[in-house]
């Protein structure tokens, strides 16, 4: 027997959340109906020219309402296509014991050349209750607008029935979600037993899930309803990958949240990576434990972009909240953070409000202007570890705050707090990251542009460039195939400092016969790198190479962060002896 979908999404019991989202755009496109699925069973249509009395089982005789969609039990493999163009009113409503399953899913979707919009009015636009194996794609759902309507426009909720059950396979592309004052795409469990397995989506408030992707999605200017949600974020979920994201001017209308990105409480082997988050009232990447989460671990946010994050309540690029039972064993690497001040609240780079454990910061870069924070910590944090990141104050003073004290240099908080040290080296910048255009990034607006994002691409001659820690030898850390850009990582020497890894450049320019010698230019980075060595070396085969045949003669630095070195023939140029010069690059350990 079909369940009442009003009864169950008026009485129905949902997990507390204090998310809102106005308007979710997902825009990657996934190629979920090309795949073979077997036993397809029933197709039917769905047009505003038809009749509930048809057969549904074709485009000639289409039904009409939603309600007959709701009214018919769909078996595994079944298909609703909604006439493309047209537009629905209800709920379109699934419930045990109805469902597919990985390899014959119940699919919705569009037929025509266009997408079919579901206007859920007041309430939900689909809604499946306690039920799996389905695909959503090529269609829009609205609702009435965030001050009016209070639930969300996809949501898939899974209670058990009484019985914990772990419910397999939901996919959604291609669809525009708008008009929904809760969240735009919510999929949960509740009760602490019950949980999704194998999601696939490209916009989600992801809760109680195991194995999720989300990727490629844009999520913008949510959160009107008092404390608002996170544009993309997951909570009580273990092994969950937000990645290729753009999540920006998300705002709340409280004190708490309106951030980017969130990996929230109980969350456990999680990733978030090669994300773009800039514009929003709350933190760019929260790491938050709610009150009552289970313990929140071993996850990871590496190759992202922080822009302008916290312009409200003094929230952060990367904000650490402990509310519950303890955030611990965490990496956090390659991250590129930027943060100016804002107009509401103090905004910092980096920002512990409670304590943490086992906390590793490496090979980020932190960039602040008009004095704005580097790094403020509530405590001594005596469970976190910065390593070998680059701290720019551009344009003003350089401010770290510690426990009960604030530190004007990178050479005084080490001394103070044992931070960017390694044994007894020292590590860690507080130099310019000759950024392309710091504070320039923009909107992409699309999930494919992301990285084309050359705002905080490294410039040919950065010092940053293989600057960084190796983090596989060292600390035997999975970095993943690539940087933010798409580049393998490492790529080149070393891996660099921040989301961009690019090989350092080196060229010999001006070759020639200067006074009766051999001799060559190069451009190098100004100041002299330490952990860098340049030799020049001279062959006369192309086979065997002299060191020590070539030597620096003169040294000019050209004010934009490099220098121009001349390097010569120890011997003078014997009659048309023909000879080669090749400038190796070294570093050092």
């Amino acid at each position: 027997m079909r369940c009442d979908s009003r009864r169950i999404i008026n009485t129905k019991n949902k997990p507390p959340s204090s998310c809102g989202l106005a308007r979710v755009h997902l825009a990657f496109q996934l190629s979920l109906l090309t795949l073979c699925f077997a036993g397809r069973a029933a197709t039917y249509y769905v047009s505003p020219s038809g009749q509930d009395t048809n057969s549904g089982s074709s485009a000639a005789a289409p039904w009409r309402t939603i309600n007959r969609v709701n009214s018919q039990i769909l078996s595994a493999g079944a298909q609703v296509l909604f006439q493309g163009g047209a537009t629905f009113s209800g709920t379109v409503f699934l419930g045990s014991p109805e469902g597919g399953a990985a390899t014959n899913p119940i699919v919705f979707s569009s037929y025509g050349s266009q997408r079919a919009t579901i206007n859920g009015g007041n309430t939900n636009a689909f809604y499946a209750y306690n039920c799996a194996g389905v695909v959503i794609s090529n269609l829009n759902f609205i609702g009435s607008g965030r001050t009016t309507n209070l639930n969300s426009g996809i949501e898939f909720y899974n209670d058990g029935g009484g019985v914990a059950r772990m419910l397999e396979f939901v996919r959604i592309s291609d669809v525009d979600v708008s008009g929904f004052g809760f969240v735009g795409i919510v999929i949960g469990g509740w009760s602490g037993t019950n949980a999704y397995r194998d999601v696939r989506l490209t916009y989600a408030d992801l809760g109680q899930v195991n194995q999720g992707v989300i990727e490629r999605c844009l999520a913008w200017t949510n959160g009107w309803i008092g404390d608002a949600s996170v544009g993309i974020w997951t909570y009580d979920s273990t092994g969950v990958t937000i990645q290729f994201c753009e999540s920006h001017h998300n705002r709340t209308a409280g004190t708490h949240d309106g951030g980017g990105f969130d990996l929230d409480g109980g969350v456990t082997k999680s990733v978030m990576q090669y994300n773009y988050s800039h514009d929003n009232d709350g933190a760019g990447y929260g790491i938050y434990e709610y009150v009552g989460a289970p313990p929140w671990s071993n996850n990871i946010v590496r190759f992202n972009i922080s822009q302008n994050d916290g312009r409200k309540n003094s929230y952060s690029g990367v904000q650490f909240w402990n509310g519950a039972s303890g955030i611990h064993d965490l990496e956090i690497y390659n991250n590129t953070i930027f943060i100016s001040p804002a107009t509401n609240g103090t905004a910092q780079a980096v920002y512990f409000q409670t304590t943490v454990s086992n906390i590793h910061l490496r090979n980020n870069l932190f960039v602040t202007t008009g004095g704005t924070r580097l790094v403020d910590a509530a405590n001594s944090q005596p469970g976190v570890l910065f390593q070998a990141n680059d701290y720019w104050s551009s344009g003003g003073a350089f401010s770290i705050k510690w426990s009960t004290k604030t530190y004007a240099t990178l050479a005084a908080w080490r001394t103070g707090s044992s931070q960017e040290q390694i044994g007894t080296t020292n590590t860690g910048l507080s130099v310019d990251p000759m950024l392309v255009a710091a504070g320039g990034g923009g909107t992409a607006g699309d999930a494919d542009l992301l990285g084309s994002l050359g705002a905080y691409q490294l410039q040919p001659y950065s010092p940053l460039r293989e600057a960084g820690l190796n983090l596989a030898a060292l600390f035997g850390l999975n970095t993943g195939s690539r940087d933010y850009y798409g580049n393998a990582v490492p790529n080149g020497l070393a891996q660099d400092v921040g989301a961009h890894d690019a090989v350092l450049t080196v060229a010999l320019t001006e070759p020639g016969v200067d006074a009766g010698y051999f001799s060559a230019n190069y451009l190098r980075n100004s100041p002299t790198r330490a952990d860098l060595y340049y030799a020049a070396e001279l062959s006369t085969d192309f086979s065997s190479w002299c060191t020590n045949c070539a030597m620096p003669v003169q040294t000019n630095n050209l004010g934009d962060g490099t220098e121009l070195v001349r390097v010569r023939d120890a011997a003078q140029a014997i009659g048309s002896a023909r000879k080669f010069l090749r400038l190796k690059v070294i570093k050092v350990p």
